[in-house]
């Protein structure tokens, strides 16, 4: 009978390598996500979770079977549909439009107004 096994010393020094690791990452993650553009990272992350979830209501050949099947059809449903495809997309920019500003009228601006921001004081010079 054979057995395999590694030291504890061997086994300590790689937990702290794994670890030491996972401190970089996190901290790279913090630098990437706090001091640039901190909204891109969080819709990549929002991104990712929602993939993840998809992802796991089915299985590998189902994804590739589905993403085959798109990638065949997209291509020739928009050459055939172009000008309505882009058509339709300026009339939903258009209505986004319309409906950001219905809501920043009646609700943003409100909340401006209820909540009042400190603006820097212009100090006067004595002489």
């Amino acid at each position: 009978m054979c057995s395999i096994g590694i030291s504890d010393r061997t086994a300590t020094a790689m937990a702290n390598q794994i670890k030491e690791y996972s401190e970089d990452a996190m901290r790279w993650v913090f630098k990437v996500g706090a001091q640039s553009e901190w909204y891109v990272f969080a819709a990549t992350m929002a991104g990712l979770w929602l993939l993840s979830v998809i992802g796991s209501s089915s299985d590998l050949l189902t994804h590739l079977f589905i993403g085959t099947v798109m990638s065949m059809s997209v291509p020739v449903i928009w050459l055939k549909y172009d000008d309505k495809i882009r058509e339709h997309g300026k009339r939903l920019h258009l209505h986004s439009k319309r409906f950001y500003s219905l809501i920043d009228e009646r609700v943003l601006q409100k909340l401006k107004n209820k909540v009042k921001v400190n603006s820097p004081r212009k100090e006067k010079k004595v002489e």
